[in-house]
């Protein structure tokens, strides 16, 4: 059956070929014995005049890719980096980080030409280059210090929001690892957090900064003031995303964070339908409760046992408060 997939990937009709093509991205794995000979099928489409059918291919093989297979065909995707074609370019940046996944080795040799699409004036490629870095610093962050300024540069000149939020992401991980990093980084947050009005950059940019600024700053006043914005809203995800930030603020930052409020806005929380969000609003509870609205807390969370089902979290959480020397 593998055997006729790879012939039917193989005729010089789209229409018959693309089904080929989707197969063998289902059912194709690493260990499939004719997974080599659509090398050549590849390398041929990758050259064909329509970007649609290069397209296909190199979706096919960002699902099929082993080792073997990208050592023969690595070549063939740097030179689609330098496409004319953008749509082209974007999908072989996405791929390539399936490929370094499956061929490490393979990201030396490409990475020159994908640093250099960081400077690549679609929007869309610029993007999808930006998350393979930031996906690749989940690995290992340190590889990737010397893309900062770059990086930095996008950062301050965009104003694609779903670009904004993967360079912060990608700010996050690079930060513990170079000291200037956070002051730098000062003027740029600040300005999000004064002017954007995308609610998920401006979380984004808040969170950048709970991780990444020393105590003391006058950014974490602000990334903490409009915290509190989202920890009061209306819409029950954004309370959620709040609340579960905060467990991080109070860890850091607890001088700077009014505790009597969010004391009181953790209680109401813990009567949240969503048990999701009732269980980080317990966790944080256990982390700001002390001795003085200890017996506060308790009463609220045995009053709330008794109409919830199960009741075994309130009481763990009970537990968990009182076990500890005050």
């Amino acid at each position: 059956a593998t055997f006729a997939v790879v012939e039917v990937m193989s005729t010089s009709r789209f229409g018959t070929k693309r089904p080929g093509y989707l197969a063998s991205s289902i059912s194709f794995t690493e260990q499939t014995a004719v997974g080599l000979l659509t090398i050549n099928l590849f390398k041929k489409d990758f050259g064909s005049q329509s970007q649609y059918e290069t397209g296909m291919a190199i979706n096919c093989l960002s699902n099929i890719c082993s080792a073997e297979i990208s050592r023969d065909i690595i070549t063939d995707l740097m030179s689609l980096l330098s496409s004319s074609r953008a749509y082209l370019r974007k999908k072989t940046v996405l791929c390539l980080y399936r490929i370094f996944l499956k061929d490490p080795p393979a990201l030396k040799t490409c990475f020159p030409k994908l640093k250099d699409r960081l400077a690549d004036e679609d929007q869309g490629v610029l993007t999808a280059t930006v998350n393979t870095f930031l996906e690749l610093a989940r690995k290992n962050a340190r590889n990737y210090l010397s893309l900062v300024p770059q990086l930095y540069h996008i950062l301050v000149k965009t104003t694609n929001n779903w670009l904004s939020i993967k360079l912060l992401k990608v700010f996050q991980l690079l930060s513990p690892l170079e000291p200037r990093l956070p002051a730098k980084l000062v003027e740029p947050l600040t300005n999000i957090l004064n002017t954007t009005k995308a609610q998920s950059v401006e979380f984004e940019a808040i969170r950048c900064v709970v991780r990444t600024m020393p105590e003391g700053t006058a950014i974490v006043a602000l990334a903490i003031e409009k915290l509190q914005v989202f920890l009061n809203s209306s819409d029950r995800n954004l309370r959620f995303l709040a609340l579960d930030l905060y467990k991080e603020v109070v860890e850091k930052f607890k001088a700077h964070t009014s505790l009597t409020e969010l004391h009181e806005k953790v209680l109401t929380s813990i009567e949240e339908s969503d048990v999701t969000a009732r269980r980080v609003a317990l966790q944080l509870l256990d982390r700001i409760v002390n001795p003085s609205n200890f017996q506060e807390a308790v009463q609220r969370l045995l009053e709330f046992s008794r109409k919830a089902m199960p009741n075994d979290e309130f009481i763990g959480t009970i537990l968990s408060m009182a076990a500890r020397d005050r």
